[in-house]
């Protein structure tokens, strides 16, 4: 009887060499650095400001371990592969360091990315224990002396007094010549004060990050972490820039902000989650800078804008004054006098004499819009007729969503075009149930402009009712389910808290955790706090 394993693959002929072990060691390799390449961009995150190095460095060890450990021939050939190396993960593990130089060892002399987590194994109704100040100095300890190496760093803690220590390092630092990405997050337990910056005394800083001496950064993210805004001329020549949850004492200025964007004319994605100018420039400009109002910052190369804030009085004039010609994808969460704002924005600009709106290809919609007249929301759909891709989150609002509604085309635009977004091919929605969707598209359909692709919440989908989710997938090109854990396009989102006279910022939960209540166990009255917010990358 036949040896039905000598014809399994998956086990090595017991007479002759592996053909694999005949592959040359250049090959293999190489073999290697692909998988590496693709095991990251294969889960790459489409949310805003999402923790890009440290989830390319937690996926990158994943891979390297597995490579390394499927046979001895395997293992030489990774250890002698430096670029398998030059990503050095630190979780506040005791082996870290001892890891760590083991990869600046085999990483030789290739740039490194250093991440560090310091807030592992999250809970989901509870929050991060702080790490003591000695495991940060170790891990700074080993990874300083290389810092002449660094091409990536993205830091995470749970305790800003963690952070400021950090940032205190690295402010000793004289320079970091070939850092090019720089993430800086800090995810606070509980709730954080709208107008006022804790702990105080880590409020003003004495030292300007790596010295200033930073020429090749291009990338930078600050969630919850600022800098001594009117010192750090370092931040220039950017492509990528978000700033997140700055209470208001802390946020730049509005000259600071606008000098960080005239010094990064190339800017490609701005991202301003809670943060950008505390208040409208003409109540704190000096006399001496009045005239750099009128000078119109040119940002010919932005094609992605976040803006989730409370504050629309200092947003709508920065958008005033910035040239945004080629603006194709626009996020919006504005918490006060959306539909004034809306109005702005569907205005032709000061500054290109065009709407902001009216090169738009793509455009999401957070659930603090749903305040907005009907009649705003056609206006914003007739000033985007290059909208291809609509995406409604809608699914925490307390009201019906005519974001939705008035894609059927009621009321009518003008008398000769009926449905709005002619161009439309993709929507994407939460908040929206799957009877509605299915009428929808039918009714582009018979109306000429069909909807290609269509994604939904899978809590939309009614509850019994499979016929919408055949029809849907039968109907259109491409049909998605998303699921509540993975909100792949929220918006970030913060919520006033009702009960307190101070004004406070909370978390409130992503998809599928609409009640903290769920869990008998867990924490009454009380919100999640989800430091994974959406855009690009």
């Amino acid at each position: 009887m036949p040896d039905p394993l000598r014809s399994n693959p998956l086990f090595p002929p017991p007479d002759r060499p592996c053909v694999i072990h005949k592959l040359p060691t250049e090959l293999l390799s190489h073999i290697f650095l692909i998988g590496v390449e693709e095991s990251d961009n294969s889960n790459d995150s489409d949310s805003y400001g999402g923790d890009h190095s440290l989830e390319s460095a937690q996926r990158t060890e994943e891979c390297v371990d597995l490579v390394s450990h499927v046979c001895r021939l395997w293992r030489d050939i990774a250890i002698q592969t430096p670029a398998l190396w030059a990503n050095i993960l630190f979780e506040g593990k005791h082996d870290d360091c001892i890891m760590a130089q083991q990869y600046f060892e085999r990483s030789r002399a290739l740039p490194v990315s250093i991440s560090i987590d310091l807030t592992p194994n999250f809970q989901r109704y509870g929050w991060h224990q702080g790490y003591e100040n000695d495991t940060a100095r170790r891990i700074l300890e080993c990874v300083i002396p290389h810092i002449s190496r660094w091409c990536s760093l993205s830091v995470k803690v749970s305790d800003y007094a963690l952070m400021g220590m950090i940032l205190m390092k690295l402010g000793d630092c004289t320079g970091a010549p070939l850092l090019e990405r720089l993430e800086l997050y800090s995810c606070r337990n509980g709730r954080m004060s709208y107008n006022t910056f804790t702990p105080q005394y880590l409020k003003k800083q004495h030292f300007v990050l790596f010295g200033g001496n930073v020429p090749r950064l291009t990338h930078v993210t600050l969630s919850g972490v600022h800098l001594d805004w009117p010192r750090s001329h370092f931040l220039s020549g950017l492509t990528s820039l978000q700033l997140a949850f700055h209470a208001q004492d802390v946020c730049p200025t509005y000259m600071d902000l606008t000098r960080i964007l005239r010094d990064s004319p190339r800017l490609t994605t701005l991202s301003l989650y809670h943060s950008g100018p505390a208040s409208p420039p003409t109540q704190w400009v000096d006399v001496n800078e009045e005239a750099e109002l009128a000078i119109p910052i040119m940002l010919d190369y932005l094609k992605e804008l976040v803006l989730v804030t409370f504050d629309n009085e200092s947003i709508i004039p920065l958008l005033n004054q910035c040239a945004l010609p080629n603006l194709t994808s626009l996020s919006l969460d504005l918490q006060s006098s959306s539909s004034t704002s809306l109005q702005a924005l569907g205005q032709p600009s000061p500054t290109t004499g065009t709407p902001l709106l009216s090169g738009l290809t793509s455009l999401k919609i957070g659930r603090s819009m749903t305040d907005v007249e009907d009649l705003t929301i056609m206006e914003v759909y007739a000033a985007a007729p290059k909208l291809t891709l609509l995406d409604l989150h809608m699914r925490y609002s307390h009201s019906e969503s005519q974001w939705f509604h008035l894609l059927f085309g009621s009321p009518p635009i003008s008398a000769s075009v009926d449905i709005p977004l002619l161009k439309l091919e993709t929507l994407r929605t939460s908040g929206v149930h799957s009877a509605a969707m299915h009428t929808l598209v039918e009714v582009r359909r018979d109306q000429g402009v069909p909807l290609r692709c269509v994604s939904m919440n899978k809590a939309d989908i009614d509850v019994g009712v499979i016929d919408d989710r055949d029809w849907l997938r039968k109907n259109v090109e491409v049909f998605e389910l998303f699921a509540q854990e993975t909100p792949d396009t929220d918006i970030g989102f913060f919520v006033e808290d009702p009960d307190d006279e101070e004004e406070y910022l909370t978390y409130e939960a992503p998809y599928g955790f609409d009640s903290m209540d769920d869990d008998p166990d867990g924490p009454e009255d009380e919100v999640l706090e989800y430091w994974r917010y959406s855009g690009d990358d």
